[in-house]
């Protein structure tokens, strides 16, 4: 069997997910204002990856904007020069799809109490320089990892081992996040 398959995802439709542009700025108002941004659409990339970086607390770089528009991630949105044009729709689904990847800026105040403790334990290793919470993780390849991970029927061992696997694949430099 082939990833191609299976069948193709549906995007949501995002007006009915989200609400109209009108509600969805409504909704980012508060945002704009933390990050001290005045509010304008379309917005570019960089822009949206500031917003949501300052105003939110999200980790949203304007690569990972620009890999999430071209998949459809964030809805319908038109290129504009070297990225796209950021509407209220497509910034607060960006929001939303970094809040449902847990996709937080380390160690935010604002997202803290969302941390399982190994999360932040993981969060604390990094902000300090230590790279990683989990000091046996060169003990294990990725295989192994994975294979813990689907065995593992306890709920918060498996996330546990899922953030070790994580890291062990950030050290390897397959992910960044």
């Amino acid at each position: 069997m082939t990833a191609a398959s299976f069948p193709a995802a549906q995007t949501p439709d995002l007006e009915k997910v989200l609400g109209d542009d009108a509600s969805c700025a409504q909704q980012l108002c508060s945002v704009w204002t933390a990050a001290d941004i005045h509010p304008h659409y379309p917005a570019s990339s960089e822009t949206v990856s500031e917003l949501l970086r300052s105003g939110a607390g999200f980790d949203a770089s304007p690569d990972h904007l620009t890999q999430w528009a071209a998949k459809g991630i964030v809805g319908e949105i038109r290129p504009r020069g070297d990225g796209y044009a950021w509407g209220p729709r497509n910034i607060l689904a960006a929001a939303v799809h970094c809040n449902a990847w847990r996709r937080f800026i380390p160690m935010d105040a604002r997202h803290m109490h969302r941390l399982s403790a190994a999360e932040l334990a993981e969060a604390q290793a990094i902000a300090a320089g230590a790279g990683t919470a989990f000091t046996d993780i060169d003990q294990f390849d990725c295989g192994q990892m994975v294979q813990m991970v689907e065995r593992c029927e306890d709920p918060q061992i498996r996330h546990m081992l899922a953030i070790g696997l994580r890291a062990k694949l950030r050290k390897l430099g397959v992910i960044n996040q």
